[in-house]
C-alpha cells in the first residue's frame, strides 16, 4: 500500500473553512444591515405624496394670495 497521508492537512483545511465561512457570514450580515439603513433613509427623506388636485388648488390659492397682496 501507499504511504499514509498526514491528517494535518484536513485539520488545517477545516480551520481555513471556518474562517472563510465566518467572513462570508459577516459580509452578508453587514450587507443586510446596509440595505435596511438605505430603505429607512429613503423612506424618511422622500417627500410626502399628494394627489394632483390638492397640489393644483394650493398653487392657485398661493397665486391668488400673491396677486391680492400686490393689488393686481
Amino acid at each position: 500500500m501507499g504511504a499514509k497521508l498526514k491528517g494535518s492537512y484536513t485539520v488545517e483545511a477545516s480551520l481555513v473553512m471556518i474562517i472563510v465561512l465566518s467572513v462570508m457570514f459577516a459580509a452578508m450580515t453587514a450587507s443586510f444591515e446596509l440595505y435596511e439603513e438605505g430603505v429607512t433613509y429613503v423612506n424618511e427623506t422622500r417627500p410626502m405624496e399628494r394627489d394632483a388636485p390638492e397640489v393644483f388648488r394650493a398653487i392657485s390659492w398661493g397665486k391668488e394670495l400673491v396677486s391680492d397682496l400686490k393689488g393686481e
